[in-house]
């Protein structure tokens, strides 16, 4: 089976064949990732997109349970980057070979890339691995007549060919069994695949080969390469390495084409360490000689990771008047292109001016001061962090400090939602061993923006944090904290609004569970202020917003290099509020209904001594009355007074 050797000619003219804007012109660019492989996929994708920036192309990524975090990182990176998730019957194909043959159990995960022939309406499809770095453009390739552009692999580069039953090396292609010889034989972690080789007929033809039998008296380890080479053989045609320059093979590809990896337009990665593993970080620094090319693939992940947050504060949100760029918008957290979960992407400003990131710089030399808001969730700590994110002497991050990529430890999604502090969730945020401070302070820094690139002070923000007041103080320099709270009822109704995806068992009231998470913040809170109250401010939602400048003036005493803070401004929220700073009380209590504040305040005058410490008084129920806005034959309830501020420390 001899195939015809690719031109490499880089000037090739793009055909006009197809109408202009007609989605056949297209090129799907497709690559399968898991949870492990996230780092590589960012990179394999990132610096894909970097080359191809005029490119008409698609980019499906294909996963079997990527959460939406997960799928967020990579989202990030483009508009163009969509999911698909694995067919049952894929899933079930490989379930029956990894029962069968265990050498496959840790790997059956390489065959979701099949997954990618049932693409179609594209004139080329390139299918690649998740461990590629793409160093220079390969456009020319997609103008090719070809039906399956690759490169070669061990075999092919070593002068052999493999048995087309057993895939084991032959030297000497007479000695095949009678299955006969593979020649030409190609590394499958980079394809260009014409329109013709994709669809429901070939993936069909790919998943029939998915079997056990298709390895019986073979001893490979080789997966989806195996298939592919048995299924495209003779209608493959080999192309210089420089496309797919196995790292492996580096001594190889050498010797027969003069290549090197630093020439190459794509490296491959595909070595027993990848380079976001610690194991291969450590040799890379600790050994004499270095793992080949690894310093441009570390290079290539600061750079995709920085564009991704460029990207990101670019998206300015045009209706915030007066910035001159607005606000940083909804990091596509899906495939889907509808909102963001609540709290894991906040809109957060960036004011006039460049936005400085912290990625290629060393921030720790400059910030001196950490601001935390410690506050339970639901009590205004968005808007402020908005607000402190105005200030030109703020770093500041696009998530919350829980939801930050590389935070270690829990998080309010995975880990009881707007219900944290009850049992068990609590216990896992309480537990000291889940968190790596050290590591979660350097990709707070690394995913850091400003107005100012020299800012002296970091702020973040997450509502467990009200737990980790301490181990904050112990693990950053000079921490400052602001400490707030907000009226219990409206906090309930607002927990109880937001409440979709919830986990509570069937028979639990949610309005009790509600108000038992309340009473636990407030007395959280009232333990911090009196453990590290020396250390921050205090001042109720209440304060913030009917007397802003008082509260200004308190954070500005605390934290002097915030002297441009302004609280009484027009801010985005959540993407559900664009308005100016005002007290929502009076409107959130007023959905309670009765039978609501009843079953309040049950667990409200059991714990009356953590209300009496902030000054929020024990509501009347109101007396049912046909009329009450949104609620049927209840009237409307009454916000009861704020109550003083107990201290300001």
């Amino acid at each position: 089976m001899t195939t015809r050797s690719f031109p490499l000619i880089v000037d090739a003219v793009r055909k006009t064949a197809m109408k202009a804007g007609a989605r056949q012109s297209k090129i799907c660019f497709a690559t399968a990732t898991t949870a492990d492989f996230l780092p590589g996929t960012l990179v394999t994708v990132g610096s894909f997109l970097k080359h191809h920036p005029d490119t008409d192309v698609d980019v499906v990524v294909i996963h079997d349970g990527l959460d939406e975090r997960q799928r967020a990182s990579l989202a990030a990176l483009s508009d163009r980057v969509r999911f698909v998730s694995v067919s049952s019957e894929l899933r079930e194909r490989c379930a029956r070979v990894g029962a069968a043959l265990p050498r496959f159990a840790e790997r059956l995960s390489e065959f979701h890339q099949l997954e990618a022939y049932r693409l179609t309406g594209y004139r080329k499809l390139l299918l690649c691995d998740g461990d590629l770095l793409f160093r220079q453009p390969i456009r020319e390739l997609f103008d090719s007549q070809d039906a399956l552009l690759c490169c070669g692999e061990f075999a092919y580069l070593s002068g052999r060919c493999l048995d087309a039953a057993t895939f084991a090396p032959l030297d000497d292609p007479a000695h095949a069994g009678p299955a006969g010889a593979l020649d030409s034989t190609f590394n499958d972690g980079f394809l260009c695949i014409d329109a013709s080789l994709t669809g429901e007929g070939c993936y069909a033809d790919l998943l029939s080969m998915l079997t056990p039998e298709s390895w019986r008296g073979s001893d490979t380890f080789h997966t989806k390469q195996f298939l592919q080479n048995r299924y495209f053989a003779g209608r493959q045609t080999l192309i210089g390495s420089t496309y797919n320059f196995v790292l492996r093979h580096a001594g190889l590809i050498t010797a027969r084409e003069g290549l090197t990896a630093r020439d190459a337009k794509v490296l491959h990665f595909n070595l027993p360490v990848k380079p976001w593993m610690p194991a291969a970080m450590l040799r890379w620094t600790c050994e004499p000689a270095p793992v080949p090319a690894f310093d441009l693939w570390y290079d290539a992940w600061t750079e995709c990771l920085s564009a991704a947050h460029l990207r990101t504060a670019r998206r300015l949100d045009r209706a915030a008047a007066g910035w001159g760029g607005g606000v940083l918008n909804d990091a596509r957290c899906s495939s889907t292109r509808g909102r963001a979960p609540m709290n894991q992407v906040r809109p957060v400003p960036v004011g006039r001016g460049q936005v400085s990131f912290a990625a290629p710089r060393d921030i720790e030399s400059v910030v001196e001061t950490h601001v935390f808001v410690i506050a339970p969730n639901n009590s205004g700590s968005t808007f402020l962090m908005q607000a402190l994110a105005t200030c030109r002497q703020t770093w500041n991050l696009p998530l919350e400090g829980q939801f930050a990529f590389g935070f270690t430890g829990p998080n309010t999604r995975d880990h009881g939602r707007l219900l944290w502090s009850l049992r068990p969730w609590r216990d896992r945020f309480t537990d000291p061993a889940a968190y790596d401070w050290t590591r979660n302070c350097r990709a707070w820094y690394f995913q850091a923006f400003a107005r100012d690139p020299q800012a002296s002070v970091f702020v973040t923000k997450a509502p467990p944090f009200l737990l980790q007041v301490g181990a904050l103080r112990r693990h950053f320099r000079n921490t400052k904290f602001l400490f707030a709270v907000r009226n219990p009822y409206a906090v309930c109704e607002g927990i109880h609004r937001y409440r979709t995806g919830q986990p509570l068992p069937p028979d639990v009231d949610y309005f009790e569970a509600a108000a038992e998470h309340v009473v636990n913040s407030l007395a959280l809170q009232r333990d911090n202020l009196e453990r590290h109250g020396s250390r921050g401010v205090f001042f109720t939602y209440e304060a913030m917003c009917d007397e802003p400048a008082r509260v200004e003036r308190q954070i500005r005493s605390l934290v002097s290099a915030l002297g441009d803070l302004k609280l009484r401004r027009k801010l985005a929220v959540k993407g559900l509020y664009d308005e100016m700073l005002s007290n929502m009380n009076a409107r959130q209590i007023a959905r309670l209904t009765s039978k609501q504040i009843e079953t309040i305040n049950r667990i409200f005058c059991r714990r009356r001594d953590v209300l009496d410490y902030f000054g929020y008084e024990i509501m009347e129920a109101p007396i049912e009355n046909v009329g009450r806005p949104g609620a049927e034959g209840e009237p409307a309830a009454t916000a009861p007074s704020p109550g003083a501020i107990p201290r300001s420390a």
